[in-house]
């Protein structure tokens, strides 16, 4: 059994209304209550993708590969009351549970406005208390800033872009409203000026180049957390993903979750980008850094909870162990956004709960081995959720 943070010695489990109520060893059951033989596999928390654009069959297609929430980084404000009311009641659903940014913080005509979604941007100092506050009244769990001018991939800036000044007065807002604040980046100097705004969260690992040991240190003493998405990384720089023919997760995937696999950036493989994102890894971890488990499904080279499984072998190759992968999955999330009651195996915490064959704290590899799903305590049936070639 992984709880989160460790391997225990306990070997079960009791989960009564929704919530694991006792762990221990030789635990044995009592007034008619079933039980389930989990011999020879791993028991962990449900997983937390900390990195999603969550519409459509999102949810249901997460939960099918025990993604049992999402971490939401921009999707339509309408959703968000239902996402809220669904993950407060813990009876049986189809759906991982959402929390999320809603609307991201970006400026006319900048990263976010393309996809069609009715974007209110951040032109000017003016706007940005009432943009935050307007994304408290629609619900947001915190607030996304959006530092990309594509200056990484093109060599130049060649997207307008919040300056520096404005997404710290951002940061700032949020924070005195008692949200977080993670900020997407993808070159270093938005990183460095993130930091010097106290942002909470780097939603990417920035790839034009690999961090200094005063960056890695300092975001470490600040207590930054960072969200790598290596997965979307690795097809940005040219690589594929082979989840289609995993014999574990391949059988689960949707013709759209295999559509988004299969889908290629448009623009020359750049195999630099995704050598510079391991390396920031490395030495971010390396450094005490806190990193994050997240996909950025469904964007081109990653699909909904299947992806999720790949960015942990990704972590373990960039120097994470098999135990601080799963940690980056469950506990850690969870602590970083503050979603109460998930990412653990405990009394009180919510039983969201995955079954794997094998030891993933030893093989990593060994999350795709799904035998079981429970969400808030109730199994999540498979058969009937899985999706034949």
């Amino acid at each position: 059994m992984f709880d989160g943070e460790r391997v225990l010695a306990a070997d079960s489990l009791r989960v009564r209304d929704g919530h694991v109520v006792d762990v221990g060893e030789g635990l044995q059951a009592a007034n008619g209550e079933a039980t389930i033989d989990a011999q020879g596999g791993t028991v962990l928390p449900g997983f937390i993708d900390a990195h999603t654009h969550s519409w459509g069959e999102a949810r249901t297609d997460a939960l099918r590969f025990g993604v049992t929430t999402v971490v939401d980084m921009f999707t339509m404000a309408s959703m968000l009351p239902e996402a809220r009311e669904s993950r407060e009641t813990p009876g049986p659903t189809r759906q991982a549970d959402l929390f999320s940014a809603g609307t991201l913080a970006t400026v006319k005509g900048g990263h976010g406005t393309q996809f069609g979604l009715p974007v209110p941007t951040v032109d000017s100092d003016d706007d940005v208390v009432p943009w935050v506050r307007a994304r408290i009244e629609e619900g947001s769990d915190f607030i996304k800033i959006v530092r990309e001018d594509l200056s990484a991939y093109r060599g130049r800036p060649d997207m307008p872009s919040l300056e520096a000044p404005r997404a710290a007065a951002l940061v700032q807002a949020a924070h005195a409203e008692g949200l977080k604040a993670v900020v997407h980046v993808a070159a270093y100097q938005h990183a460095v000026e993130s930091l010097d705004a106290g942002a909470d969260g780097l939603v990417h690992v920035f790839q034009d180049a690999v961090a200094d040991d005063a960056f890695a240190q300092r975001a470490a003493r600040q207590g930054l957390f960072v969200v790598p998405t290596l997965t979307v990384v690795a097809g940005l720089s040219g690589e594929r993903s082979a989840l289609a023919d995993d014999a574990e997760l391949g059988p689960r995937l949707s013709g759209g979750q295999k559509q988004t696999l299969s889908t290629r950036w448009p623009w020359p493989a750049n195999p630099g980008l995704i050598a510079n994102a391991r390396a920031n890894v490395t030495k971010l971890h390396a450094a005490g850094v806190r990193i994050l488990a997240g996909t950025d499904a469904p964007n081109a080279n990653t699909a909904h909870g299947a992806s999720l499984h790949e960015e942990l072998v990704q972590l373990v190759d960039a120097g994470l162990s098999p135990v601080e992968a799963l940690a980056a999955a469950t506990a850690h999330p969870a602590d970083a956004f503050g979603l109460d009651q998930r990412g653990r195996i405990a009394p009180g915490m919510r039983a969201d709960l995955v079954l794997v064959a094998g030891r993933p704290d030893q093989d990593i590899r060994d999350t795709r081995g799904i035998r079981a799903i429970w969400k808030n305590g109730h199994p999540v049936p498979l058969a009937s959720m899985e999706f034949m070639p």
